[in-house]
Order: structure tokens, then C-alpha cells, then sequence
């Protein structure tokens, strides 16, 4: 995802400091119609940033009174400010010279990165939102500080030669992502979410604080609760949030799957938005998601598309997705990326339903790590990579995220958001005609069905599909696609052999042939190991591209 770079020259020795900033530039600039702003240089350091164009489209730096600003990312609610401020960068420095950063980080509502750079005061500011949504990493020098919003770039700071750590391969192949702040490389480190990094660029100290904390808003779970009240507040929160993100005129797209979270969104969407939602779904035509997504898109008579993920598209951009990640996403679960020009053809803006579930669902309070650990490393690092494929092109928002949502289901005790039926009450009592009727795509049954209803339909399915094993009984698509099909297709099976076959493959320093090759058999024998071979594809692609320094297309390893 493009973004904000740049380096204070204590960090290495060059002749040419602008020039490795090019460098570094084109690093994230995967298209054409990139904005690319100049390069900025004084005695300390060098500054850019590289935008897809479709917010933020004046050039940067911001600067004021010998003040610099880069800002990646946007606010949802300027207009709550006492003073009117025409840009979210003219926002941002008000409240930065007047000494109240801190009280504004906490109280501003948005997803962003931004470095600020006081010329006068010599010192350097590095700040990440409340949830750490716009990834920013740093690199620590002996001498300086060098940082991007991708990985990549770093491959082309002078004398320097990262290399990728064995405990990050183990972390990646074990998890199937990275969690914290590590990256491939032990001395890159992705910033913490709500973090203020400030540097002196007169004695190269650097400190850290976080101004934000989820600990300081749950409150104590000994207070009365009205289920229906809450319920009622819940969705007035989540119909304000989707209005934030809806401004007049933004040609805005939902893709649509047969869960609640992008189904909450189309419903909350403002009717009176002009131009109408566009909305999409991947998937064979013929599938669960693809049924209840059409129906949901009809009761507002909304724009529908179908997007086909078969053998003949699936590999396509998945490769450049490993580059445009660093390698951080499996490429089996790039969803959609084979269709980027044509979603951007239909829409500039996607709402998208990110960590509904977990926000509104509890599907985070169910493990041992409780919902902020959960969050910080899988919906962080995990989850969160399907947004960065999205914004190459296009730009997303993600309503569930909205602070005073979030804050307010803090409230909610976990006994209430356990197995999503808050999550379901919500939904009922603020959207019925969306949710009274219409399947679950996990259930294959409206969610006011009661638990055994569901039950004996879960059962039933399981029969069916038992029996369907030994009689000629057709069962209709549940699954939007299957990664295990597809890997035994062409030119899926070609891209195997290429990438493992030979004993020089560059994953073999880390990982045991033997164990690939074993998964591969056992995924042609019918057994389903797509997700972890496609981890192991994924980082064999992301160790040549490193090797190359530039992007390696499909074409590429299959001749």
C-alpha cells in the first residue's frame, strides 16, 4: 500500500540522498495514475509520499510557520471541531501549534499515518492512529531513523542488507501472519498502534509513547444493562458511522458476501446518497454468498456484480499481491485481486465490513488472548492485509472501526456479545427487512432462527453431504470457491513445480523440502492443504522477489 517515506541523513552516508528516495519511491508505486509528490530535503533529512490518488490529492508536504506535515489517510469527523477547518492537514497543525496533539490524537476518529517535522525545534514527530490501521514501520539506525509504509523500501537504503529471520518464517508458516510488531526483518519494526514516536534531531534521542488505551474506556460490568436500549443505541452508532464515511458525491462500492458485516453496511448506507452504492461479490455463480448477496442487493433495487474466481483467473495478480504486501498475506486468501481494474471501474470507495464480527460479534473474546491481543495481532496483521490489497487501487473505509461505535460496544458485557447475539439483536431491531428473512451464509438460516433450528439444519447438511459421498445426490455450492481445486488445475500445478521442484528453491534454507513436497501429495490425494501450501508459496515468491528487489510476475516463475 503507498504511503509516506523518508530518512534523517544521520541514518547513512550518500552522495545522492534524493536519489535513494527515488528509489524508494518506486518501490510503492505499482501504477500509473500514482500521485507522487516531491521529494523534500534540508540539512536533517529527506521526506515523501506516494498516494493511489483517490484521497488527499493535494500535494505534500502541508507546511506552515517552518512546520512540515505528511499525512496518509483521512478523518471522519472534522466538522465536530469548534473551528472550521477546510483540510484534514490544516486540522492536524492547528492543534499541533497550539501544544493540544495529544488531546486531539485521543479525540479525532480516523485512519492515518503522519510524520511531522519541526524545522525551528529540530525534532521529529511519527504518529500511528488509535487502532494502527495505516501501517507505518521503522528502521533504527546506529545514527538515524529510517521509515515507510511498506516493507520494501528498506531493500534499497545504502549498506544495508536486510535478511529474512528464521523466527519470522517460523511465525509466518505456524500462524499464517505476523503478530506485533514483527516483520521479516529483526530490525524493521512495524509502529504500534496510538503511538507518538519523537525524535531530536539534535541529540538523535528518540521517545515513545502511546496516547490512547482500550483499558481506559471498557467500563466495569457490574452496572445494570438493558439489552433492547443498548441494541437500540448500537445501531444508531452504526448508522452514523457509515454516514461519516459517505460524502456527498464519493462513488462508493460494498462488496457483498453472505455474512453480516458488509450486509450491516448496505443496509446502514444513507438512501439519500447520490450516486447509489455499487455493490459486488466474488465467487462461482452459483454459490451460498452469491444467492444471498443478490437478495440483499435487490431490496433496495441497488447495482449488482459477480465477480468469478475459477482456474482460469485465480493466479492472476496474486504474485504482484505478495510484492504489494511484502509478503506478509498468504496468497490464497487475496480474494478479489484477480478483479482490481474492474472493481475500480465500478467504484473509487468501498465501505468494507472489517472485524464486524468482532467488534459487534465477540468472535475475539472467545480465545485466550481476550479481544485486544486478538486484534493487535490477527485483525492487525492478519485481516487487516485484505484492506492493504484493496487500497492499491481504490480506497477503503471501515465503519466498524468508527471510535464512538467501538467505545460504545466496550460497554457491553461479554456474556451479551458471546456468540453474536447482541450482534444479531442489533441487526433485527435496526435493519429487519436485511436480516429477518434472508440466510446466514454460515448457518444457511436467517439469524432470528433460534439455536435449534439451527442445529437441526447444521445436522442435516452434514447428512446430505455424507450421503452425497455414495449417492448421486447433487449439492448445491456453499463455498464462494475451493483453493484446493484450484491448486490442482493448471497452471497452478506448473507453478508447484517451479517454485519446489528443483533443490535451489530459497525457502529450503528455511523449511524442510520433505514437508512441502509432503502437503503437495497430500493436497492431489483430495486432502485440503491450500492454506498452508499457499503459505509456503508465498514466501518462496516474496524470498526471490526480495533477491530481485522488484516485483515477480506469474509469467515470470511459470517460464
Amino acid at each position: 500500500m503507498p504511503g509516506l517515506l523518508g530518512f534523517t541523513k544521520r541514518a547513512f552516508e550518500s552522495d545522492d540522498y534524493i536519489g535513494v528516495l527515488k528509489k524508494m519511491q518506486r518501490a510503492v508505486t505499482f501504477f500509473p495514475c500514482y500521485l507522487i509528490d516531491r521529494i523534500f530535503e534540508d540539512r536533517d533529512l529527506c521526506a515523501t509520499r506516494v498516494t493511489n490518488g483517490i484521497i488527499q490529492k493535494e500535494l505534500q508536504p502541508y507546511t506552515k510557520n517552518s512546520v512540515y506535515i505528511w499525512f496518509d489517510g483521512e478523518f471522519y469527523n472534522r466538522s465536530s471541531f469548534q473551528k472550521n477547518f477546510p483540510t484534514d492537514l490544516s486540522l492536524l497543525y492547528e492543534y499541533y501549534r497550539n501544544g493540544k496533539l495529544v488531546q486531539f490524537l485521543r479525540r479525532v476518529d480516523g485512519i492515518f499515518s503522519t510524520v511531522i517535522y519541526d524545522q525551528k525545534n529540530q525534532s521529529l514527530k511519527i504518529i500511528t492512529d488509535r487502532f494502527g490501521l495505516r501501517h507505518l514501520f521503522l528502521h533504527r539506525r546506529k545514527n538515524g531513523y529510517v521509515w515507510a509504509s511498506e516493507i520494501k523500501p528498506f531493500l534499497f537504503i545504502p549498506s544495508y542488507s536486510p535478511s529474512v529471520t528464521p523466527d519470522a518464517v517460523d511465525q509466518f508458516i505456524k500462524e499464517g501472519h505476523f503478530c506485533g510488531s514483527v516483520t521479516w526483518f529483526s530490525d524493521v519494526k512495524l509502529i504500534e498502534p496510538a503511538t507518538i514516536i519523537t525524535i531530536d534531531l539534535k541529540t538523535n534521542k528518540v521517545v515513545s509513547n502511546l496516547y490512547w488505551s482500550v483499558k481506559k474506556i471498557r467500563h466495569p460490568e457490574q452496572r445494570l444493562f438493558d439489552i433492547d436500549e443498548m441494541a437500540h443505541e448500537a445501531g444508531k452508532l452504526l448508522k452514523n458511522a457509515v454516514e461519516k464515511r459517505c460524502n456527498p458525491g464519493d462513488n462508493i462500492g460494498i462488496s457483498l458476501s453472505g455474512g453480516l458485516d458488509s450486509r450491516a453496511l448496505l443496509a446502514a448506507f444513507p438512501q439519500d446518497h447520490t450516486p447509489s452504492p455499487q455493490t459486488l461479490t466474488f465467487g462461482s455463480p452459483d454459490c451460498l454468498d452469491v444467492r444471498i448477496a443478490k437478495k440483499v442487493a435487490a431490496i433496495r433495487n441497488y447495482p449488482h456484480t459477480v465477480h468469478v474466481i475459477d482456474e482460469n483467473n485465480w493466479m492472476t495478480n496474486r504474485c504482484k499481491g505478495v510484492w504489494w504486501t511484502d509478503g506478509q498475506l498468504n496468497l490464497i486468501h487475496m480474494h478479489g485481486i484477480e478483479q482490481l481494474n474492474a472493481i475500480k471501474n465500478l467504484y473509487h470507495i468501498e465501505l468494507n465490513g472489517f472485524l464486524g464480527d468482532a467488534i459487534l460479534g465477540g468472535t475475539y473474546i472467545r480465545g485466550n488472548k481476550g479481544m485486544h491481543n486478538m486484534f493487535r495481532d490477527r485483525g492487525r496483521r492478519f485481516i487487516a492485509m485484505g484492506l492493504v490489497i484493496g487500497n492499491v487501487l481504490i480506497h477503503t473505509r471501515i465503519p466498524f472501526m468508527d471510535n464512538d461505535l467501538y467505545e460504545f460496544t466496550l460497554t457491553v458485557p461479554d456474556r451479551f456479545l458471546k456468540n453474536a447475539f447482541f450482534y444479531k439483536k442489533v441487526l433485527l431491531h435496526t435493519f429487519p427487512e436485511f436480516f429477518s428473512d434472508i440466510p446466514w451464509q454460515k448457518t444457511g438460516l436467517p439469524i432470528a432462527k433460534n439455536n435449534c433450528q439451527v442445529f437441526l439444519k447444521y445436522s442435516f447438511e452434514r447428512v446430505l453431504d455424507k450421503l452425497s459421498t455414495i449417492l448421486p445426490i447433487t449439492r448445491r455450492n456453499r463455498s464462494f470457491t475451493n483453493y484446493r481445486n484450484l491448486l490442482c488445475t493448471q497452471p497452478s500445478r506448473i507453478l508447484l513445480e517451479k517454485l519446489f521442484k528443483n533443490d535451489d528453491a530459497l525457502i529450503f534454507n528455511y523449511v524442510d523440502p520433505v514437508k512441502i513436497r509432503t502437503y503437495i501429495v497430500q493436497s492431489k490425494n483430495g486432502i485440503d492443504k491450500s492454506d498452508i501450501i499457499g503459505r509456503y508459496m508465498t514466501l518462496e515468491i516474496w524470498l526471490r522477489q526480495i533477491a530481485k528487489k522488484d516485483c515477480i510476475s506469474i509469467d515470470e516463475l511459470l517460464c
